[in-house]
Parts: structure tokens; C-alpha cells; sequence
């Protein structure tokens, strides 16, 4: 099988055979698409999978013939630099994190991991039920405890720092509360078990 060098700013191999012609990217070097940063995820003989830096839910798959355009036309360009510590944990870990979110929507589910958390200790002290009369009082107390925290920026909850923000929240209905805690607990009391939906699933470029 032939080999043969990519570009000097490109980096990687060319893998030539009658049939096709691989490319072969170097895993753990940056690499810039239409001047975006984006990590290789995957790799074989047939495609390429990449990841964008700046917005680590979208992936994009390339085969070997539009790799190969992209570097001709200069549109992806390697770098010899090693990847930094945050885009190895975007490399190798493929399921969407809380700081990966827009901060809008990871705003969304501090506050519903808030909630629920206090919730929980409430309810394991006794103090309340999952009665609709016992939660609506509770969760009034634990809102108000919410906005006197954010509205001071003390604790972990500091991104929730302006009253624009804090306007977005208003005091959820138990049913709503009952709802965040079911999917609290399947999920383990993870963060992202709370996520909207559509913000946790990867999108595909193509």
C-alpha cells in the first residue's frame, strides 16, 4: 500500500490504494474545520468523525474523498499542538454534560436540581409528603430560599446573578416538581437527567 505525506500545515498520512485512499488524521492533534476547533471522535478505513470544540453537541462524519477535498481547499488544517484537558474529555467522553449546555438551559437545570435537592431534604426529615397541599407549601419556601440566595450571588448558584434570570423561574406547581423528581431519581440524581430533552441529544451536521 502507497503512502504519502498530507500538506506540511495538514499533518496526518494518506493511506493510497486502487480502491480508495485513506486519511488519516493524527487523533490527538487540534484540528481547525472552516475555522472552527473541532476533535476527532472516531476513525476507520471508510470515515471520519468529528467533534466541534465551541459547541460539543454537534459531530459531523466525513468520508475519506471529502476529508481529502476539505484539506485540499485548505478548509481543515491540523495542528501540532496537543489537545488541552477540556477537548480530551470531549474526545472520549461522548454524553453531553451540564457545562457543555447553552447557559440558558444550564441555568434551567440548576434550578430544578435545586429544587429537587432541597426538596429531598425536606422529605427525609419528615417536614413534608408528595401531597399537592404539602409540596405546594414546601416548594413555596424552597423558591423563596432560591431567590433570596441568587438574588445575594452566594453559594453555587452564582450564574443565577441578575433579575432578569431570576424573572425566568417563577415558582413551579408540585405536579411540575413530582415530574423533576421522578427523573431525578431514575437517573441516578444526575444533573443532566433534569436537561430538556432536545438539549440533550447530539446533533448530527449531516
Amino acid at each position: 500500500m502507497k503512502m504519502a505525506k498530507l500538506d506540511k500545515d495538514c499533518g496526518g498520512s494518506l493511506q493510497g490504494s486502487e480502491s480508495e485512499t485513506r486519511i488519516c488524521l493524527d487523533e490527538h492533534a487540534k484540528i481547525t474545520l472552516r475555522g472552527q476547533p473541532h476533535v476527532t471522535v472516531s476513525s476507520n478505513q471508510k470515515a471520519c468523525v468529528l467533534r466541534r470544540v465551541d459547541r460539543p453537541r454537534v459531530y459531523t462524519k466525513f468520508t475519506n474523498a471529502e476529508l481529502g477535498d476539505l484539506i485540499a481547499r485548505g478548509l481543515l488544517v491540523q495542528e501540532d499542538k496537543p489537545l488541552s484537558h477540556y477537548e480530551l474529555r470531549l474526545k472520549y467522553d461522548h454524553e453531553i454534560q451540564i457545562w457543555q449546555l447553552p447557559e440558558k438551559v444550564a441555568n434551567r437545570v440548576d434550578f430544578r436540581r435545586f429544587i429537587c435537592l432541597e426538596f429531598l431534604a425536606f422529605e427525609a426529615a419528615g417536614i413534608t409528603s408528595r401531597s399537592d397541599a404539602s409540596m405546594a407549601v414546601v416548594i413555596s419556601h424552597i423558591h423563596a430560599h432560591w431567590l433570596k440566595v441568587n438574588s445575594k450571588q452566594r453559594g453555587g448558584h452564582k450564574r443565577f446573578c441578575s433579575s432578569r434570570n431570576l424573572q425566568k423561574f417563577r415558582c413551579p406547581h408540585p405536579s411540575t416538581v413530582r415530574r423533576w423528581l421522578r427523573k431525578f431519581e431514575a437517573g441516578d440524581f444526575k444533573a443532566m437527567a433534569l436537561c430538556p430533552p432536545a438539549h440533550k441529544r447530539i446533533i448530527w451536521n449531516r
